[in-house]
């Protein structure tokens, strides 16, 4: 059980027709197909199944919504919405995808993938003078 717990593979899981009140902090997977009202923080994925309802912030590597989310979702590594999925609410991720026909009500803040050597950053050209490189 020990090896379980320490390789971050502890499931957590809230099945339809459940219903949980509270703060859900783990180290591993969450599911949930059933009512939450409280908060998730994970450093693994979270998934809200179709029938997944939540009034909750939610925090994850990876979040994948199929169900509604009411509240804020924060994700390390991208956030996720399937066709079934709303989410009413700010979204803070990497990468952001939505399939067609999603709702969103919110605002979504998606950096993308940041330069790992800030100097290049500032070794970069201004714009005026890419501008006018090119006219040379």
């Amino acid at each position: 059980m020990g090896e379980i717990a320490d390789s971050g593979l502890v499931n957590s899981i809230i099945g339809e027709g459940a219903f949980f009140r509270g703060d859900i902090n783990v180290t591993g997977f969450v599911r949930v197909d059933g009512n939450l009202a409280g908060s998730i923080k994970t450093n693994g994925k979270v998934v809200i199944g179709r029938d997944g309802r939540c009034e909750s912030s939610i925090e994850g590597s990876t979040v994948i919504v199929g169900g509604i989310v009411k509240g804020n979702v924060l994700a390390t590594e991208k956030v996720v919405v399937l066709s079934s999925g709303m989410i009413i609410g700010d979204v803070t991720a990497p990468r952001f995808v939505a399939d067609d026909g999603v709702m969103l009500n919110g605002l979504y803040t998606v950096s993308g993938n940041q330069p790992k050597d800030p100097k290049r950053v500032e070794s970069a050209k201004k714009p005026a003078e890419a501008a006018n490189s090119w006219r040379q």
